[in-house]
């Protein structure tokens, strides 16, 4: 079965995250509508400008993975060391 989401997109003028980075999904363009300007203020004060979009997709339900599967993908991709400033 697949489902519709709205996906809220952020682009970075600064080339930050690559350029693009897909954040977040909601049920309703009316929510990714209201929460892009928000998302993109909170980026532009940490000096990334900052602009959205949001896009509507369909798509297959999302597969749960066993703790197997989990503990392979994070020994493939570790997660980068948070550094305090």
């Amino acid at each position: 079965m697949m489902i519709t989401v709205f996906v809220l997109t952020m682009v970075f003028a600064d080339g930050y995250q690559g350029g693009q980075m897909a954040y977040t999904e909601y049920k309703t363009m009316a929510e990714c509508q209201q929460q892009g300007p928000r998302v993109a203020t909170s980026y532009h004060q940490q000096g990334h400008p900052t602009s959205f979009f949001c896009q509507k997709i369909k798509r297959g339900p999302v597969k749960p993975i066993s703790s197997a599967e989990q503990a392979e993908i994070m020994r493939k991709y570790p997660m980068p060391e948070m550094v305090t400033p």
